[in-house]
């Protein structure tokens, strides 16, 4: 590696890694590491994974970023240019992986279907993602082949995953069993997002008849019955943006985040937008009352509260939660520290 300013190159399968765009209409996990290493002063290309791309371009950057989802999922569009990239990056260079979505089981599944039955990579169904006509000759299917059988029988690189303060390295290696916990680099940023803008008075809270959640997962369903009003999503439509989601929440009760299989936590930037605008927020409060009392509020308790009290909540709980995450100077270390230590 040069010594001072690294180069960094930044893509992934899906949209939400590999796409800068996406970012500015919807904050992700990938525009708030490219933030935290621009912030430290490196060169940082973020873009869609290209297929053509070549040893020599490759060598250039001290690290390769590659955020990971299911071979078989229909959010891994830019699946092929990813491969490719992974696989001449790691001959030439340093490769770290970034996983963001929730549920690794369904990676790891994607993974193991995709070894056993190696055609699925270009079946028909897949005939619109991008440099499929490439990835179907027999050579190159070969070659995008070995990364996937790779993944699957040896150790993987490491690993960086978004994470709440609660957030374990074993959510992530219960599932995926070429990880161990000291490979996975959980980074939570939400002092990012939580001290951007000092104020957040432009909201105001008023009566609200309504929770929102995150994901309708079984947990959701099952806190549901728990409650009398109805919930709604965050996000109503595909293209929604932040101001859009914000506001979302800005009109709700509270916010629910979800927890997954086996209750395991994931991290959800909706977390932090809530308590910006000071929405509190329910997740499991088996994981969350270490923090302190406010964390351990259940639903039913919020909803016979008044707007102010609600508010006054959600106030407690950002100040403790601040409390409990990186500062935003550490939280850039940290990132440094996964992305380029050996």
């Amino acid at each position: 590696m040069r010594n001072g300013t690294k180069k960094v190159l930044l893509t992934g399968c899906s949209a939400s890694q590999s796409s800068s765009s996406l970012n500015k209409r919807m904050p992700t996990f990938a525009g708030l590491l490219y933030s935290a290493l621009t912030h430290a002063g490196h060169d940082v290309v973020w873009d869609v994974p290209r297929y053509e791309w070549d040893e020599h371009e490759l060598a250039d950057f001290d690290v390769v970023l590659v955020g990971l989802t299911p071979p078989t999922s229909v959010a891994s569009y830019r699946l092929y240019g990813a491969l490719s990239v992974i696989e001449i990056a790691k001959r030439v260079t340093n490769v770290r992986y970034i996983l963001d979505a929730p549920e690794p089981d369904k990676l790891w599944n994607g993974i193991r279907a995709t070894t056993n039955n190696p055609g699925d990579l270009v079946k028909n169904f897949y005939g619109k993602r991008p440099d499929f006509n490439k990835a179907s000759n027999p050579k190159e299917l070969d070659r995008l082949q070995s990364v996937v059988v790779d993944l699957y029988e040896n150790e993987w690189e490491r690993t960086i995953v978004p994470a709440f303060p609660w957030f374990k390295p074993s959510h992530v290696t219960n599932y995926i069993p070429n990880l161990t916990d000291d490979l996975v680099e959980p980074i939570c940023l939400d002092s990012v997002l939580l001290t951007a803008v000092k104020s957040s008075s432009l909201y105001m809270k008023s009566e609200s008849d309504h929770w929102v959640y995150d994901s309708h997962t079984r947990w959701v369903k099952d806190l549901e019955k728990t409650i009398k009003y109805e919930t709604k999503p965050m996000v109503s439509k595909k293209w929604s943006n932040n101001a859009e989601t914000l506001s979302a929440i800005n009109k709700s009760i509270g916010s629910i985040i979800s927890t997954y299989k086996n209750n395991d936590p994931w991290w959800s930037m909706n977390l932090s937008q809530s308590l910006f605008i000071n929405t509190p927020v329910v997740t499991d409060w088996r994981h969350t009352s270490f923090i302190d009392s406010s964390w351990a509020v259940l639903a039913h308790h919020i909803e016979e509260m008044s707007p102010g009290q609600r508010s006054s909540l959600a106030v407690e709980q950002k100040n403790s939660y601040i409390k409990v995450i990186s500062s935003f100077d550490e939280s850039i270390e940290r990132v440094l520290s996964a992305v380029f230590e050996d």
